[in-house]
């Protein structure tokens, strides 16, 4: 009877252990990209800071400029200048931007153990439907269809997280 019980919730267990796992990894997989590339992170963030507060600016001026009378002259010849001006500056910022070589390594460690927590989670998730499986059919009850939905929405997860990690990755290592 204790043995019955026990297979019973096994499958329900391992499929919660890697739905936890993988939902708790994204948030984990957030904090660990911006340990790796905090430095360019925040020059991107404050760059667009930057290039916000100046086009508002630029315009502010653009439109003082319009209702001088010099302004018409200025528009005409070089035509909407404020959008020119940030753009420019927008440009020059994001050029400005340098990741180094360490970061890049760093995101790549952090990624390769992203997939292998990816890859531990879908053998779990596999683990649990195949003891779900195995069960007669006047055994199945609703604590086994619990865990079948939960290690297929684990699977899934974790193949979008293998996926998404090896892109980055591949993304990453062409900088």
């Amino acid at each position: 009877m204790a043995k019955e019980k026990m297979n019973k919730y096994q499958p329900r267990t391992l499929a919660i252990i890697a739905l936890t796992i993988i939902l708790v990894l994204i948030p984990v997989t957030l904090v660990l990209d911006f340990v790796a590339m905090h430095d360019a992170i925040l020059q991107f963030i404050g760059g667009l800071f930057v290039a916000v507060i100046l086009t508002i600016f630029l315009m502010l001026a653009f439109l003082v400029s319009l209702v001088l009378i010099f302004g018409i002259i200025i528009l005409q010849n070089r035509g909407f200048w404020p959008l020119k001006a940030a753009i420019s500056v927008f440009k020059e910022i994001m050029g400005s931007i340098v990741v180094e070589e360490k970061a890049i390594q760093l995101f790549i460690i952090f990624r390769a153990i992203i997939i292998v927590v990816c890859i531990a989670v879908i053998i779990i998730a596999l683990i649990a439907r195949s003891k779900v499986k195995k069960e007669n059919v006047e055994l199945k009850t609703k604590e086994m269809n619990s865990a079948l939905s939960k290690a297929k929405g684990a699977t899934v997860l974790s193949i979008i997280g293998l996926v998404l990690s090896a892109l980055m990755i591949l993304l990453v290592s062409l900088l």
